[in-house]
């Protein structure tokens, strides 16, 4: 197990970011033929022309709660008629879990039309949703005073929602297995991880122990989120761990604050983390994991589905990066906020 250390300031606190390692070159024989121009510096390409060939939808949400979209392959803007503070669409974008304010029920809306096609039966306070791969299964985290914090699950046709869990750390993986944590251990479709002493050894070995924060997964790796239970405790580190499942290495991100939401790259080449209300911060996990000039923190990032590109929220606009060429791109919006790419 590695343990990362490099150091970045977020807010006038320190996060730690690991370093990717360089790649060394070796040259080949005498005479050998070198790498065409074109693959050292590709031809420039307008940024307009590399977002409509990025495709997919990418959605946020803008100044006064409105729930944008934007058609790459046309860069057309739709938004949605209803009032949408919170917004999940389908990993597919066939259809939106919204919430138009707090403790409101969250809605379905079409993914095409915008238009709401019925309310469900969740509501409360919604901490978040969780989708399945498929696109069959949402997850939502809500609490009220009446029923404490619990996990909600709908299914398609997401009209009823059935309590499954009690604790907020729900996550689905791309082979359609569920991660779930009670706290302090990870479950994966109810077996548990042997994953511990590595939490443990995360969160700095605290006298009063860890609570499991947040978890994500991408085919080939596990990221979860851990805190202290006691703050105060000298031992005590916020981290967040991240096993590679192929190899069975783990690494180690020391943060400043605990995390309650993060997301992989899906081609596991990187991940963000949150750090504090509309702060997420961007991490590496290879070479060229991030794009060169990617800001490190931002309001909110989202990968297209194939990984090649990745869009950032900053103040004004969202702008799009394509991690092979360099280009990048930039959309219009007022103060965007929870990005999310579908196909």
């Amino acid at each position: 197990m590695r343990i990362a250390v490099p150091l970045i300031t977020v807010l006038g606190a320190l996060v730690v970011l690991v370093a990717a390692p360089t790649r060394s070159t070796v040259a080949g024989p005498a005479g050998a033929p070198g790498p065409h121009p074109a693959d050292i510096h590709p031809p420039p390409l307008h940024s307009r022309d590399m977002m409509r060939r990025a495709g997919g939808v990418v959605w946020w949400i803008g100044r006064g709660c409105v729930l944008e979209r934007v058609t790459m392959s046309t860069l057309a803007v739709k938004d949605a008629g209803a009032r949408a503070c919170r917004a999940w669409p389908s990993p597919d974008g066939a259809v939106v879990l919204a919430q138009g304010r707090p403790r409101a029920p969250i809605v379905l809306l079409s993914g095409s039309s915008m238009r709401k096609l019925q309310s469900t039966t969740v509501h409360g306070r919604v901490e978040g949703v969780t989708w399945s791969a498929d696109s069959q299964y949402a997850a939502a985290c809500t609490s009220d005073r009446r029923h404490g914090i619990r996990v909600e699950l709908l299914a398609a046709p997401f009209r009823r929602s059935a309590t499954v869990g009690y604790h907020c750390t729900t996550a689905f993986t791309p082979a359609g297995t569920t991660l779930t944590s009670d706290g302090h251990a990870v479950y994966e479709n109810g077996g548990r991880l042997r994953l511990d002493a590595t939490l443990e050894t995360a969160a700095g070995r605290p006298r009063h122990g860890y609570a499991v924060t947040a978890l994500t997964a991408t085919s080939s790796l596990l990221a979860v989120a851990v805190a202290p239970v006691d703050p105060s405790d000298p031992n005590a580190m916020f981290a967040i761990m991240v096993l590679n499942r192929e190899t069975g290495s783990t690494s180690i991100f020391r943060t400043t604050l605990p995390s309650y939401h993060l997301a992989g790259a899906p081609d596991g080449s990187a991940f963000w983390y949150e750090q504090g209300t509309n702060r997420d911060v961007l991490q590496s996990l290879q070479p060229g994991g991030v794009p060169a000039g990617a800001p490190p923190i931002a309001h909110s990032y989202a990968w297209s589905p194939g990984a090649r590109y990745l869009a950032v929220s900053l103040q004004g606009q969202v702008k799009v990066f394509d991690r092979r060429t360099g280009a990048t791109g930039s959309l219009p919006a007022f103060d965007p906020r929870s990005l999310t790419w579908t196909p």
